[in-house]
């Protein structure tokens, strides 16, 4: 006899996790839809509910936006590192998660060179920038500013992600000739 779905549910580790722990009764648990246990099982979720920042019933009300959110590793990395209050994160579009989600862009929120409320606005192409390798680079040497890598326009990333050597040479020059070391600004 195969086991019921009810007892496939209760089989979960994360559901058992959350009955020992008081965080669901077990009527509760048995009577949880697919959906339901699905949600309460997601990495983000079960974090939250674990850490006491999200209750089971909190949990099973979110929209499917707000699951993206919180399942979202870059997300998480904010949240956990207090710099994303979780009610923010709830409410975050499409656009604002994506700001959010290149490493560099979370690290200069965490070392406090970029905001939150500036990362949640970048556009595209400002978002762009930080997503390539040789912006990141002259970022992170010190050889352009923030606002310097937010200007770079799409043809000029194009150039150092994709061009000649000579191109490459030309772009950073063009950059770090803009840049003077002694009044760089830091948004």
């Amino acid at each position: 006899m195969q086991p019921s779905f009810q007892d496939r549910i209760l089989a979960s580790a994360v559901i058992g996790k959350l009955i020992e722990t008081n965080k669901i009764p077990l009527e509760r648990a048995r009577k949880l839809t697919l959906l339901e246990r699905r949600t309460l099982e997601s990495t983000g979720v079960y974090e939250l509910i674990d850490e006491k920042k999200l209750s089971v019933n909190q949990a099973l009300a979110l929209t499917t936006g707000q699951l993206i959110n919180l399942n979202s590793s870059g997300i998480r990395d904010l949240i956990k590192k207090k710099r994303l209050p979780l009610e923010i994160a709830l409410a975050l579009t499409v656009d604002q998660r994506a700001n959010l989600e290149p490493d560099i862009v979370r690290e200069l929120i965490t070392t406090d060179r970029l905001s939150l409320e500036q990362a949640v606005k970048l556009t595209v192409e400002e978002r762009h920038n930080f997503e390539s390798g040789m912006v990141i680079e002259l970022i992170d040497t010190g050889r352009i500013s923030l606002e310097r890598a937010l200007s770079i326009t799409p043809e000029q990333r194009y150039k150092l992600d994709h061009g000649k050597v000579s191109e490459v040479t030309t772009v950073i020059d063009q950059l770090t000739r803009q840049e003077c070391p002694h009044h760089q600004h830091h948004i």
